[in-house]
């Protein structure tokens, strides 16, 4: 998958990084490593705090709660292109998921960690050095 991806622009994908200085650029690149998901993989989730900035690469995530009767309500979708804003909030709130973020498409998935936790082994996430 690493090759599927042109990891060096990964940056240019989001509309609020492609206006970055080529050397902010090339940090953040250097500083993240990309990572996979299966279909049906839980990438966050209730009371986990988020350390990876999320940035999603390809495919979509499905941002979702469980009802008291155990029905899921979908919150919102990640589309490729996008960053995940409850991860956004939590971080720069110090507070832990309320929700669950789901892989819910068959294309690969990636997306950019900004922190120094290490990320799910089935993932493929830029994450800082």
């Amino acid at each position: 998958m690493a090759n599927a991806l042109d990891e060096t622009l990964w940056v240019d994908r989001f509309t609020g990084l492609a206006w970055l200085n080529p050397v902010t650029k090339k940090m953040l690149v250097d500083r993240s490593v990309v990572i996979e998901a299966d279909k049906g993989t839980t990438i966050f989730g209730p009371g986990n705090s988020p350390e990876n900035l999320l940035f999603l690469l390809e495919g979509t995530v499905r941002a979702q709660q469980t009802s008291e009767s155990g029905r899921e309500i979908v919150l919102y979708r990640i589309e490729a292109g996008q960053s995940c804003v409850l991860t956004t909030a939590c971080l720069l709130a110090y507070e832990d998921y309320t929700a669950e973020g789901k892989r819910s498409t068959v294309q690969a998935q990636g997306s950019v960690s900004s922190g120094n936790a290490s990320s799910p082994a089935d993932m493929k996430l830029p994450r800082a050095a």
